[in-house]
C-alpha cells in the first residue's frame, strides 16, 4: 500500500500545471444573437432527430424481443411434439 501511495505522490508532483486560458469578454460579448440562431436551430433540429431515432431503436429492440421470445415458444412447442411422439 505504500508504494502504492509512494507512485501516486511521484505522479503528483510530476504533473506539469496546466497552461491559464482567458476568456476576452468582449470577443463573447460582441457575437450577435442573429450569428447563434442558425446554430440554435440546427442543434434543435439535431435534437429532435436523435429523440426519433431513440425512438426506432426501442421500438426495434421491441420487435427483436417478441421474435425472440416467439422463437423460444416454437423451441419448446417442437420438443414437447417430438417428445409426444416418442422421438
Amino acid at each position: 500500500m505504500g508504494a502504492v501511495m509512494q507512485l501516486a505522490n511521484q505522479r503528483a508532483a510530476d504533473t506539469k500545471p496546466l497552461p491559464h486560458f482567458t476568456v476576452n469578454a468582449r470577443k463573447i460579448d460582441s457575437i450577435e444573437r442573429d450569428d447563434l440562431s442558425p446554430l440554435t436551430s440546427q442543434i434543435l433540429e439535431l435534437r429532435a432527430e436523435v429523440l426519433d431515432l431513440r425512438g426506432e431503436l426501442a421500438r426495434a429492440q421491441r420487435a427483436i424481443l417478441q421474435r425472440d421470445l416467439l422463437l423460444e415458444n416454437a423451441r419448446v412447442r417442437e420438443m414437447s411434439l417430438r417428445a409426444g411422439m416418442g422421438g
